[in-house]
Parts: C-alpha cells; sequence; structure tokens
C-alpha cells in the first residue's frame, strides 16, 4: 500500500500472507496520510485463485502506526554468509563504513533453469551520519561469477592478466537504488554451457556490497526479479528495465518449436517470402491467406522512460545490429512525449510473417532510472495489411499524475 504511487509490482512495504487458512485476517498501516490523499492498494496473486475483502480504517492520532508490518529490522552482527534470494522477496542488510558487508548474495542457475532476464535491485535506506539523507555513493555492488564472493582481499585487485575478479559494478544509485542484472543472453549462456558440461550440474551469479569511506553505517535491502523473457501469444507480460542495459523478450514460431501451423493459426511462408526487404510492405489482400501469419506486439510503458526499442528475427537486437524496428523513445525528438509520468504510454510493433523465425525484442534502458512496463504479443487479424518494422504510439492515457 502507497500514497505517492500505484504499486505495480512487489515493492516494500508489503504483507505475505503465506498461512494456509480457509479465512484469514491481516493488516498493512500507510502513516502519515493527509487530507486529500489518495492510498493505492494492490494485491499480488500467488499459486491459485483467491477472493478477499478489503475494509479501510483511519486511526485517530494517538494510535501507534507503522508501516513496517513486513520486516522488523534490527542491526546487529552479521553472519558471514552468502545468501540466495527468492524473487520478489526483500533481503535486509547493512555495512560500515569502508568496509564490506559481511551479507553477501547469489542467484543459482541449474542446467535446466528457463533462460531468463535477472534483475537484483540494491536500495540504500539510511546512514548514521546523516539520517534521513540518502547519498547515491554510500554503498557500491559488486558482481562475481561464482556461488561465493572472492575473498575480501582480492575482491578488488587485478590478476597477472590484469583482469578484475568482478564482472560488473554499480557506484552510484539512480533514484537510491543500485540495479546489476543478466539479461536473456548472459543466462542462456551460462545454462547452455551448463548442459554441455559433463560435470558441473549448477553455477551461481553472487555479489557485495561495499560501504563508502564517507558514510558510517549504511542499511540496505536486495532484491531479485526474474523478467521472463518468453511471450505467450495473448498474455500480457509484465517487466522491467533499468538504466543502460537491454531487457530481451522473444516469441518462438520457429519449425522447431512450432510442431503443427494449423494449431496455432498460421501458414507457413514461402522462402522468398523470407528474405523480404526490410520495411517492405505485405499486402495481404491479393493472395488467398485463410489463416494469420503476421505477428504485432504491444508494448504499455506504466512508469518511467526507455532508451530504445529494437526488434529482430533469430537473434537478440542490439545497437549495432541489422534490426527490423529501432523505435527511439527517450533518444528521439520529443522524450518526454514517450515517458510514463501521469499518463501510460502504449505502442505497436508489427513483424510480418512470423512463422518460421524466433522473434526478439529487446529493450533498452535510459540513464534516468528504471521503467516499469508490460508487454503482449499477438497474431494480426487474417487479410491485414502489414509493414515490416511499422510502429506507432497507439494512446497516451491519463493516470492523473500517477
Amino acid at each position: 500500500a502507497e500514497t505517492e504511487i500505484k504499486p505495480v509490482r512487489l515493492t516494500y512495504p508489503f504483507i505475505s500472507l503465506t498461512h494456509h487458512k480457509d479465512e484469514e485476517s491481516s493488516s498493512i498501516f500507510v502513516c502519515g496520510v493527509a487530507l486529500g490523499d489518495t492510498v493505492h492498494v494492490g494485491v499480488k496473486g500467488g499459486a491459485h485463485c483467491a477472493s478477499y475483502q478489503l475494509t479501510p480504517h483511519v486511526l485517530s492520532p494517538e494510535d501507534p502506526c507503522s508501516s513496517e508490518t513486513n520486516a522488523k529490522v534490527e542491526l546487529r552482527s552479521q553472519e558471514d554468509e552468502t545468501h540466495a534470494l527468492r524473487s520478489g522477496s526483500w533481503v535486509y542488510g547493512h555495512c560500515d563504513r569502508g568496509g564490506w558487508s559481511a551479507k553477501s548474495f547469489k542467484q543459482v542457475l541449474a542446467n535446466d533453469t528457463e533462460p531468463n532476464n535477472l534483475l537484483i535491485e540494491v536500495e540504500v535506506l539510511q546512514d548514521e551520519d546523516t539520517p534521513g539523507v540518502l547519498d547515491p555513493s554510500a554503498v557500491g555492488v559488486w558482481v562475481f561469477d561464482g556461488a561465493e564472493p572472492p575473498p575480501l582481499a582480492k575482491r578488488e585487485v587485478r590478476d597477472a592478466y590484469g583482469h578484475y575478479p568482478y564482472v560488473g559494478q554499480s557506484l552510484a544509485a539512480q533514484n537510491d537504488v543500485h540495479v546489476v542484472f543478466r539479461n536473456y543472453i548472459g543466462i542462456k549462456a551460462a545454462v547452455d554451457a551448463l548442459k554441455a558440461s559433463t560435470t558441473d550440474t549448477e553455477s551461481a551469479v553472487s555479489f557485495a556490497v561495499k560501504c563508502s569511506e564517507a558514510r558510517g553505517r549504511v542499511r540496505f535491502r536486495a532484491m531479485m526479479s526474474w523478467i521472463h523473457a518468453r511471450l505467450t501469444l495473448g498474455h500480457r507480460n509484465h517487466g522491467e528495465v533499468c538504466p543502460m542495459g537491454w531487457v530481451y523478450h522473444y516469441v518462438d514460431l520457429s519449425a522447431s518449436n512450432v510442431s503443427s501451423a494449423s494449431q496455432i493459426g498460421f501458414v507457413t511462408p514461402s522462402s522468398s517470402e523470407g528474405h523480404r526487404r526490410l520495411g517492405q510492405t505485405y499486402d495481404t489482400s491479393s493472395k488467398e491467406e485463410t489463416e494469420a501469419r503476421h505477428l504485432r506486439v504491444r508494448l504499455r510503458l506504466l512508469r518511467g522512460g526507455v532508451y530504445e526499442v529494437s526488434a529482430r528475427k533469430n537473434y537478440p537486437p542490439s545497437f549495432n545490429s541489422p534490426n527490423l524496428i529501432n523505435l527511439p523513445l527517450m533518444s528521439g525528438e520529443d522524450p518526454m512525449l514517450t515517458v510514463a509520468f501521469g499518463q501510460v504510454v502504449e505502442y505497436e510493433l508489427t513483424l510480418c510473417d512470423a512463422l518460421g523465425f524466433k522473434s526478439y525484442i529487446g529493450i533498452y534502458g535510459d540513464e534516468s532510472g528504471c521503467a516499469v512496463y508490460d508487454i503482449m504479443a499477438e497474431m494480426m487479424p487474417v487479410g491485414t495489411p502489414c509493414t515490416d518494422g511499422a510502429s506507432r504510439i497507439i494512446q497516451a492515457t491519463d493516470t492523473g499524475g500517477q
């Protein structure tokens, strides 16, 4: 529950209803609400459907109120250990001036792990030097390959070949949040290596947090999220993309993944159709088309801005690849029209003759901060003319400043 923004993902403060009972009553508090404020409450589904009832109560000024209903944080000595993260759950820790947090974190990958986009957020909470004032460089985050970070003395030291042991780092927070990530390409490469190995059955990504020399004790919390890469036709996928990194989604309609074209409503394109020039309009009105064959992708920005969206067949897009679609958003002529602030902005991308291909959508995060979105793929109606790489703004829906 929040007053400033609508909750569109699992973020603090929240409560978890984990007890299996026929009926359960729980409370969540929103403190400091002023007259005229709007309180937004989000409910995230579990493994099964559930019915529920919400009843708001206004507390008197004398009643105690605490928004920290989901966690009790105590600054005490931490065990020097590496914790496995669970998707959507915050883990709390702290570090002291110029030192590493005794608590580090990891995400384990197995040879049967479905490749997706891995996003890890580390949010700075407060420090003892200046309570209430957050410093973007109060802590830094270092990412390592392996189930545990290296020993303290080796974490920032080059090896004999001049290479650092870490594979990524974040030294400055954006809106008090550090973000480290491995997108679909990196996770798939790690899983493919496990499948090819005759000895290894799992691998891991770990990361550690270190306080700057300018601060005393700093509290932080960390959360891992999987952003699903595979898109199922007709279903919306929720996603988040953060600064200076790609997040990938795909629709797999390749021959190896589609056993029967008729069962999903497609016809197979001829070889000449599969090699059309980029941007060529494909008029289906002159053909005897009886089944859908063109792919439409709808992208809705719910919060924040995206630098660019690209699409490509058979390979993930990048800035220097021969993409079917390059849609500049924050990199375009009027970036503020593309930002989901006070509005939900929706885009449409079309990929013609999608059957026989694995179609990738790449979303690159803008330096202004993380953006929240949802994305859905669907087939265009039979007989609809299609232009490869076409994209346009569908609507900009006012959300009342949220």
